[in-house]
């Protein structure tokens, strides 16, 4: 079993994606953010290869505007170095990727112009993914569509286009259930008309689902039957949902608990499980980590030292508690650890907590901090204090002197991504 996470990475600059504006840009701005997108996607593969994620859906942004035809470089011949480096970076880490066009990627329109576009876009990342050298068990997944008032003409539609797809983009698709039309029901159908592979979306289908008797657990193994050798292991979605927030949102982070309780009703763990959540690889780590067996205790004191000032300056009492729970190395408690983070992150702003932890990270770089640097630090400590300025542009000063003096401990702090 793999566990990852989509698209963006929290707590590096270096992986960073950029974009631009297709009216405005030149061919060398086109070639200036593929540049740096792929430079990018090369960092967060590294980060997953060390971090032990071997599940990772790669942004359909990397090449900005890639199937447009207004796109005025040939990326594929252009980048072609690049990106088959990376893709020997993702087979030597053993990696599997997929891709998720967006929502207007829409195979069974009613409007030719759309579905014309639809299958461009998918020629696109299947191409990405051709430039990678990946083989079909690296997907691309996609939603069935819109219903458009007649729910079977529609899903007609998607059948009959899929037909007229080339082979080497058909051998990739997967297909998910969503959140307000198409059920896993409704999935599983096309899936026995088409052949294609079934991911079973777990959230999707709590917020839409016809009466069945199954459970998501008995969905799940009706989904991986659709899943053959060449697709390689079966592939759920999982996410929570937000809260604080209305409808299908998902939440900010998994909770760790919660997550677990998932995993130990599965009738099978050879399942990859791609987390759907804000805090991307964070989470992913996080579950990681709890299913792990016994994990090392360096794991989760390398974690520590990316939370810990983000931590104290949320509650330095459960700073403390996670500081006392680590000195137990032979029997490292995962649960409790990510339980008192994110007791901690839950917590309301004080200023005080806030003001003692930039202290802190101040006394790494005050040592060659000119006097103006001292100066300006304390009067930006005073202003947020009486409320004239606010913690980002704090944490924003401290982090530019920590780049500055190339301080990767503090740069590589989560301290610095809240």
């Amino acid at each position: 079993m793999a566990i990852g996470y989509a698209c963006v990475h929290i707590g590096s600059e270096a992986t960073k994606l950029s974009a631009l504006k297709l009216a405005t840009a030149t061919p060398d701005d086109f070639r200036r953010v593929i540049t740096q997108n792929l430079n990018a996607l090369r960092e967060m593969i590294r980060y997953n290869a060390d971090h032990d994620i071997r599940l990772f859906r790669i942004s359909s942004d990397s090449i900005p505007f890639g199937s447009h035809p207004a796109m005025p470089v040939d990326w594929q011949a252009e980048f072609g170095e690049a990106l088959s480096g990376i893709g020997e970076q993702i087979r030597q880490s053993g990696i599997r990727v997929s891709m998720h066009p967006g929502q207007y990627t829409v195979l069974n329109s009613k409007r030719p112009a759309v579905v014309a576009n639809a299958i461009a876009d998918l020629r696109y990342h299947n191409a990405f993914l051709d430039a990678l050298g990946c083989d079909t068990t690296h997907k691309i997944i996609i939603h069935i569509g819109g219903v458009y008032a007649d729910k079977p003409q529609a899903m007609k539609r998607f059948v009959e286009t899929l037909k007229g797809l080339d082979e080497r983009v058909r051998a990739r698709l997967v297909i998910e259930n969503d959140d307000t039309l198409y059920t896993v029901e409704d999935a599983l159908f096309i899936a026995g008309q088409t052949g294609l592979p079934v991911v079973f979306d777990i959230f999707h289908h709590l917020l839409n689902h016809a009466e069945s008797s199954l459970s998501p657990y008995d969905w799940i193994d009706r989904c991986a039957e659709t899943w053959g050798k060449k697709d390689g292991k079966p592939k759920i979605h999982y996410s929570q949902p937000n809260a604080k927030a209305r409808g299908g949102a998902h939440s900010d982070t998994i909770d760790v608990q919660e997550f677990l309780r998932f995993y130990n009703q599965l009738h099978q763990r050879d399942v990859d499980i791609m987390l759907e959540v804000k805090d991307k690889n964070l989470s992913a780590i996080k579950c990681i980590l709890a299913t792990m067996e016994k994990p090392p205790i360096r794991l989760l004191e390398a974690e520590w030292a990316r939370y810990k000032y983000l931590v104290l300056g949320q509650s330095a009492a459960i700073y403390q508690k996670i500081r006392t729970l680590l000195k137990n190395k032979a029997n490292p408690q995962v649960i409790p650890f990510y339980t008192y983070i994110d007791e901690a992150l839950a917590a309301e702003e004080n200023k005080g907590e806030q003001v003692n932890a930039a202290q802190h990270v101040w006394g790494y770089v005050s040592d060659v901090a000119s006097p103006a640097e001292t100066k300006q630090f304390q009067t930006l400590l005073k202003a947020y204090r009486d409320g004239s300025r606010s913690l980002k542009a704090v944490k924003g000063f401290l982090f530019r002197m920590a780049k500055q003096q190339n301080i990767g401990y503090l740069m590589e702090s989560l301290y610095f991504y809240r």
